[in-house]
């Protein structure tokens, strides 16, 4: 399997700390990745289902983790789950353990195959479950002698694991960095306003900023980075964020806007590749709204043929009407 996304089996044990509690280990690899997927899909039952565990396992492992630590690492809501500071924390280093350990599985293999050819990318959540997938699995098919290791990270992380050659392609939203490195401008990918065609809203040519703020929102989670840009965006107008609904992703969004639930705002080259029978593209007349998609590739990586073959057919393929196909 070329595609790996660090998750440990759900019977693993892998120590990572010699701390006891009346004896006993506290923490293993699948409590980091558990608490790490709860927190960026803001669900128990989500981050439990990626993690490979059901809902009762999810939560009895999270609730004896905390017991253990003495220390409640979410806030459960009615909407679904927040981190505390202590979790906040925890997540930092879970998510600095589980990379490490890829790096070191992706190290090992490198000594078991020496004609192989490993590619570490990065990219935020949004980018991994709706973007990458298509463009990954058709790219394989043509390259049987290379395997990626695709990580989902915030940009402040996508851009130290630059910095410190942990990955070698980092997809972001940006063009500002926090360390001197150049940015892959590959392309506009305006911000849209999607709503139900059985909307009134979807007979308007185009929306303003206060306009597309008054809408109760459909969104990705408080933690995704288009979550925080919209709400930074709209403050600029004296505006707030209305949300009705979160969600984990911009198919589930979709979905729930052509149940007309509420509006949402998805990248243009992903609202080409979805069915608009129910669902009306609503251009923003918003200078924010005129969003640009970069790249960063590490120092080292920026010589080797297959790291630069691979950003060259994202970059062909991002913006294409269909899904790539393998050949």
């Amino acid at each position: 399997m070329r595609v790996a996304h660090a998750v440990a089996p759900a019977g693993a044990s892998y120590v990572l700390s010699p701390c006891l509690h009346h004896g006993r280990s506290i923490m293993d690899l699948v409590d980091c990745r558990l608490v790490v997927n709860i927190a960026r899909t803001e669900s128990l039952t989500h981050g439990g289902r990626d993690t490979f565990l059901s809902l009762p396992a999810a939560s009895l492992r999270l609730k004896s983790l905390e017991g253990e630590l003495g220390l409640r690492l979410f806030h459960r809501k009615h909407n679904g789950m927040a981190l505390t500071e202590a979790g906040r924390s925890f997540l930092l280093y879970a998510e600095r353990v589980l990379a490490s350990v890829d790096e070191m599985h992706l190290k090992l293999h490198e000594f078991k195959d020496k004609r192989r050819r490993f590619l570490r990318v990065a990219a935020s959540s949004s980018y991994v479950t709706d973007y990458l997938p298509a463009l990954v699995k058709a790219y394989l098919s043509q390259h049987p002698d290379v395997s990626i290791t695709v990580h989902a990270a915030r940009k402040e992380e996508i851009e130290t694991g630059i910095m410190h050659d942990r990955f070698d392609i980092g997809f972001i939203s940006s063009p500002e960095t926090s360390f001197s490195v150049e940015t892959i401008d590959f392309g506009l990918d305006p911000l849209v306003m999607i709503v139900s065609a059985s909307s009134e809203l979807a007979r308007l040519d185009s929306v303003d900023a206060r306009r597309f703020a008054a809408c109760e929102h459909v969104v990705l989670g408080e933690s995704a980075t288009m979550t925080s840009y919209l709400r930074e965006r709209l403050a600029e107008h004296g505006c707030q964020l209305n949300v009705r609904v979160s969600v984990a992703d911009y198919k589930t969004m979709y979905d729930m806007v052509a149940a007309n639930i509420g509006a949402g705002l998805i990248p243009q080259s992903l609202a080409r590749r979805y069915d608009h029978s129910n669902v009306k593209c609503i251009p923003i007349d918003a200078q924010w709204s005129q969003h640009r998609r970069y790249a960063v590739v590490a120092e080292g990586a920026r010589s080797i043929h297959y790291v630069n073959d691979f950003m060259s057919y994202v970059i062909d393929h991002w913006f294409s009407d269909e899904t790539p196909r393998a050949a």
